[in-house]
């Protein structure tokens, strides 16, 4: 029993844990979407940043982290993997931006975001 006489249960708190985040970005969504347009560039550029926060934290915890800590299983440097992993994403990511702006400079992009 815990303080107060309440029990302290780690499957509840864990499901907490897990969909504070998700209920966070739902409800953070449709902000964003009805201020897209008509907000000023400096809300624009506070929801970016935290954004690019938030994304930069997830990475760094549930990327970049545990995978140093199976590469130290494995018996080589901790960095080299994760580095080469960060690496081919990035590439990835900049490679996949320069496609679809390839596709939206089309004239039939009609489906793109402007």
């Amino acid at each position: 029993m815990g303080k107060g006489g309440m029990r302290f249960e780690p499957d509840r708190f864990a499901a907490g844990v897990l969909l504070f985040p998700a209920v966070c970005t739902t409800l953070g969504r449709p902000g964003v979407f009805l201020l897209r347009r008509s907000a000023a560039p400096r809300t624009q550029r506070v929801l970016s940043g935290m954004a690019a926060g938030i994304m930069l934290a997830a990475s760094v915890w549930s990327l970049l982290l545990p995978a140093i800590e199976r590469t130290r299983e494995l018996g080589v440097a901790v960095w080299v993997p994760p580095s080469a992993g960060l690496v081919l994403g990035a590439a990835g990511l900049l490679r996949l931006e320069s496609m679809a702006g390839q596709l939206c400079s089309g004239a039939r992009a009609v489906w793109c975001w402007r």
